[in-house]
């Protein structure tokens, strides 16, 4: 049988207010907590969670968890996804305030959006589709120039959402286990690669090598 994590917090929800009903509350209580833990790991697999549906369970140990420790692996899921309102928010208030400021013409063609931590599995495509086009979606309301009827787009400072020069175009650093198992920063640099480095960080240095190319064979 499938895991659907959604159908499970329905029906466990669903159970639990026929026993609160009838007064039995305990069982009723205990069915409230599975309802919010498979709802959680439903939110948790749109925001990016690994899941193995071959074995039907989340693929990360850490995933592996009942609900008196469900929240605080929801929040890490919630707070860094690009589909998570915190990040949008906060994005949306400081570009509303830069507007109002009316600095917002002299910093927006500096800015670019970085997605870091960028899953390494077949996630990966929409997890970038997902980031670019909530993206696109915060910078045109907040920094974009309106396309008035008849007018290119060309003439203004705004952009396609698929336009690789955007702003909002994400620059993608892939999650990497090693880095990410990091203890000491100063150990790793002593035996990585230059290969490696390229793998992970690969857009972001020829983005920074397009705006700074004299950096670049200063370096070599």
């Amino acid at each position: 049988m499938r895991t659907d994590f959604l159908n499970a917090h329905e029906r466990h929800w669903k159970d639990a207010e026929h026993l609160y009903q009838i007064q039995r509350w305990a069982n009723a209580d205990h069915l409230y907590g599975m309802a919010a833990e498979c709802g959680l790991k439903r939110l948790m697999q749109v925001f990016g969670m690994s899941f193995d549906a071959f074995r039907g369970m989340p693929t990360k140990r850490e995933d592996l968890v009942h609900a008196h420790g469900i929240w605080d692996r929801y929040e890490s899921y919630r707070s860094g996804h690009p589909d998570g309102v915190q990040t949008w928010m906060g994005y949306r208030i400081l570009f509303e305030h830069w507007q109002r400021s009316g600095v917002a013409q002299t910093i927006r063609d500096r800015l670019q959006v970085v997605g870091a931590m960028v899953p390494d599995d077949e996630g990966r495509m929409a997890y970038l589709e997902s980031l670019r086009e909530r993206a696109s979606d915060t910078f045109s309301d907040t920094l974009y120039d309106e396309i008035p009827p008849g007018e290119s787009i060309a003439e203004r400072f705004s952009f396609d959402e698929t336009d690789e020069s955007a702003p909002h175009y994400p620059l993608p650093i892939r999650w990497n286990r090693g880095f990410a198992a990091l203890r000491s920063l100063h150990a790793r640099l002593e035996t990585i690669d230059d290969q490696e480095i390229r793998a992970v960080f690969g857009p972001l240095i020829d983005a920074v090598d397009a705006v700074f190319p004299g950096e670049k064979e200063n370096h070599d």
